[in-house]
Formats: C-alpha cells, structure tokens, sequence
C-alpha cells in the first residue's frame, strides 16, 4: 500500500514458502489472498485471478467469516476491474447480505478500496440492472457465494 512493490512480492512470496513448508494453511491463504490483492493493484488480472483462486480454495477448509467477506468483496473489485458488473454486483450484493447476517464489520483498512469499487461499479450499470443484480447475490449462501466467484475469476 505503500508503493513498494516488490519489496511487497519478495516478502509474500517468502511468507508462501515458509507457510506451505510448515503447513500453516491459514498463513498460506493470507499470502495469496495479499499477492492477490498487490496483483490487481499492479494491474495484473490474471496473477491476481490466481491468487484469489487459491485463496478461496484454502478458505473453504476453514471457513472464517470474516476472511471470506474481504475475499469475496475483493473478487467483486476484480470483477468490477475487468467489466465483469453483473458480477461484480452480484457478489458485493451477497458479502453485503452475509455480513449483515454474521454481524461481521468491513475492517477500515477496506473502507476505501470498497467505496471506490462499488462506486465504478454503479457507473457500469443502469441502476434498476445494479439494483435487482445486487438483490440477487443477497440471496447466496455463503459456500453458493465462493463457488460462484471462482467462477468469475475463470472467467
């Protein structure tokens, strides 16, 4: 976040390399979840895509809320990246829906990036289309919602 790109890359990709060594899964699927996160950032869409994949994939093991939520709104950041708005749309809608129902808040460090995104994101759409697109993801459950944005990211 700091502009320092690949002092950024060297340290995550060390952090993946001693976690998947120690079988720290939950290190290894922040480590992607952050290479994930610089990739998009650096405009790199499809390491990010990678990245995210496999986060979602060790997520899914272990089931934390409020991990999912930042994955699942960052994917929607991606979609909504590449133009992918029903997307987009359809995934803030269900981390919007699942942090209501968990009463799990969006940390302030993801404020800001969430903001920007759904903001470009009503920009892409007609607002009955983002409107209804929204509603829909509301109604995922949260595995329906993961399975649903490894898909946008095959994408």
């Amino acid at each position: 976040m700091r502009g320092e790109t690949r002092q950024a890359y060297e340290l995550i990709d060390e952090c993946l390399k001693r976690s998947k060594v120690s079988g720290y899964t939950w290190l290894t699927e922040l480590a992607h979840f952050s290479a994930g996160m610089l990739s998009m950032q650096s405009g790199t869409f499809e390491a990010a895509a990678f990245n995210f994949r496999e986060s979602v994939q060790l997520l899914q093991s272990h089931k934390e809320m409020w991990r999912a939520l930042i994955l699942l709104e960052s994917i929607a950041a991606h979609a909504t990246m590449r133009h992918q708005a029903l997307s987009a749309a359809r995934l803030f809608g269900a981390a919007e829906a699942l942090r209501s129902q968990s009463n799990v808040r969006r940390m302030p460090i993801y404020q800001h990036e969430y903001e920007l995104s759904v903001a470009t994101l009503k920009g892409q759409m007609d607002e009955d289309a983002f409107t209804e697109t929204w509603k829909t993801g509301k109604e995922l459950t949260l595995d329906q919602a993961l399975a649903y944005a490894v898909r946008c990211l095959d994408e």
